[in-house]
């Protein structure tokens, strides 16, 4: 028994897992490796199931896990394609702590209205 994951956690580590299953065809990974090209389009996948959003709070459409869920879902999807799973965690970093502590250039501590919107677009797996 893992004393540090409970079963929200596992159903995530699952849930990645089959999608990388599916997803991850070793001919078109190999394809992406050799042209030097980034999976864009898996990123986006990733985004629109949520997989980005694990750690985030709910108060901005995360799923409220935080960084063990986020580690869990990374963790999982680095086994089948490192360069997706560091990219997803590379931008959670920032993103994460924009997402705990608020935009004080712009808006007072707590305020939350200019962080909505980015990590909005970022936990859907959009750049723009």
């Amino acid at each position: 028994m893992d004393l540090y994951i409970n079963n929200d956690l596992k159903d995530i580590e699952k849930a990645v897992s089959e999608f990388c299953e599916k997803e991850f065809d070793q001919e078109y990974l190999q394809k992406l490796e050799d042209e030097h090209r980034y999976p864009r389009e898996l990123f986006e996948k990733i985004g629109k199931l949520g997989f980005i959003g694990v750690g985030f709070s709910e108060e901005i459409g995360g799923s409220g896990y935080g960084a063990l869920g986020h580690v869990v879902a990374v963790t999982e999807m680095c086994r089948r394609l490192p360069g997706l799973g560091m990219a997803l965690s590379l931008g959670y970093i920032p993103s994460f702590v924009v997402d705990i502590s608020g935009s004080k250039e712009v808006y007072p501590p707590g305020d939350r209205r200019a962080v909505h919107p980015c990590l909005q677009r970022y936990r859907a797996g959009q750049r723009e």
